[in-house]
């Protein structure tokens, strides 16, 4: 069965996956997410938390950055579709969301977003696990040391003791899990009731419980979904040197591609070479053969060839010339291949980074030199340039891109 998203015109897994890009592209090594959609006050990191957090404040609070995204993205304000026009808009907007949500939910209970349970779980509506873990977490931070260096205990608020077995606490666990998730998923209908079947299908996605079981076939694409971000970060397509399944990979990458229409896997012994040709049978001794006339195909004797006569109206080579500099299609020298190779893996924030910084230095320099009608951006793939659309968009510039093939760029102006 074919999972359909509502308002989402491509296929599931490429949203997931684009959403997954976005989201480990701008989540930094420190574990900051940089991005001009978030949350005002972990943007600029000035959320305080509350003095007397419960459920019912959290709540609040979580429809309060709800409706900040709502109105900060206008994809969602005017009910467009997710395809390949906006999807790096709706992609970042939602990935933003839920690091403002995980920033939110480390402020109230020490702890990182629970996985989504896997089953149906019971849990009261007055959300009594919840509770107990911001308590717990709000006596814990009472209880730290002054003492920048004396040593923090981890926060567990899910621990085994003489009153609480194991099956216990897994029950809590669960419980603690549904809790959470209800109030997310109750805020976001509300909020986007358009485009919540496509924000929940990524949560679902990225918090999911349970790992799959079968083996991950690295020949081709592997399945989206967080649990498989390690294994597949940093593997591209076929490189030279790479091999699949132990085989040593050569010219075509250690594939096969048919061989043509031949079975290379069940060949027979090779055929040993005959006399014909003049060489010695295989197993024959040296001093056994004798030499026959060599036969063509018409099965008459060749005639014995001369003395090949030497050559006199050849010219004499004289040394060889530099070799002359390659040149790419606007006539630069192609500096070792870098314009040729502009299509890089983006998998985190450090290699798109300096892409965003360069938009950004573009805006600045037109809003300082009013002389300037616009500034055209390094030649990027489309991953690279939807994300400059987006942080050009935020910061109020106009974009427009120009150019065929790598040499595809984005031309920033100001409006007005």
């Amino acid at each position: 069965m074919t999972l359909m998203i509502p308002r989402v015109s491509l296929k599931p897994d490429a949203f997931l996956f684009a959403c997954h890009t976005a989201d480990s592209a701008r989540l930094r090594r420190d574990g900051t997410f940089n991005s001009h959609l978030r949350f005002d006050p972990f943007l600029m990191n000035t959320y305080s938390r509350p003095a007397s957090p419960d459920p019912r404040t959290l709540k609040k609070e979580i429809q309060t950055i709800l409706k900040h995204h709502f109105d900060a993205s206008p994809q969602f304000r005017k009910d467009l579709d997710v395809d390949l026009d906006t999807i790096s808009y709706f992609t970042l907007a939602i990935a933003t969301l839920f690091a403002d949500l995980g920033s939110l939910f480390r402020a109230y209970t020490g702890l990182e977003l629970p996985r989504i349970p896997s089953h149906d779980t019971e849990y009261s509506d007055s959300f009594p696990q919840l509770r107990r873990v911001i308590e717990l977490y709000s006596a814990s931070l009472k209880d730290e040391p002054n003492d920048e260096d004396a040593e923090r205990e981890t926060f567990d608020p899910f621990s085994v003791d003489e009153h609480t077995s194991l099956a216990d606490i897994q029950v809590q666990q669960a419980e603690f899990a549904a809790e959470i998730w209800d109030i997310i998923s109750d805020g976001i209908f509300t909020i986007f009731p358009e485009h919540a079947p496509a924000i929940m299908s990524f949560a679902s996605w990225k918090y999911k419980t349970e790992e799959r079981g079968e083996e991950i076939d690295w020949r081709i694409r592997p399945p989206v979904g967080d649990l498989f971000a390690k294994a597949f970060r940093g593997r591209g397509g076929p490189r030279a040197g790479a091999s699949y399944g132990g085989r040593p990979a050569g010219r075509d990458g250690g594939r096969d591609h048919g061989n043509r229409g031949r079975d290379t896997q069940n060949r027979g012994p090779r055929p040993e070479r005959s006399e014909s040709r003049g060489e010695q049978l295989r197993g024959e001794p040296r001093s056994e053969m004798q030499a026959d006339p060599r036969v063509d195909t018409r099965g008459s004797e060749r005639p014995e060839r001369g003395p090949r006569p030497e050559r006199t109206d050849r010219p004499e080579r004289g040394p060889r010339g530099p070799r002359p500099e390659r040149s790419d299609s606007r006539g630069g020298r192609a500096e070792s291949g870098a314009h040729l190779r502009n299509d890089p893996f983006i998998q985190s924030d450090d290699d798109l980074q300096p892409w965003l910084d360069e938009a950004r230095l573009a805006v600045e320099q037109l809003r300082a030199n009013p002389s300037l009608s616009e500034i055209g951006l390094r030649p990027s793939n489309s991953f690279i340039r939807r994300q400059q659309h987006s942080l050009l968009t935020e910061m109020g510039a106009t974009t427009e891109s120009r150019g065929e093939g790598r040499d595809r760029c984005i031309f920033v102006k100001l409006p007005g």
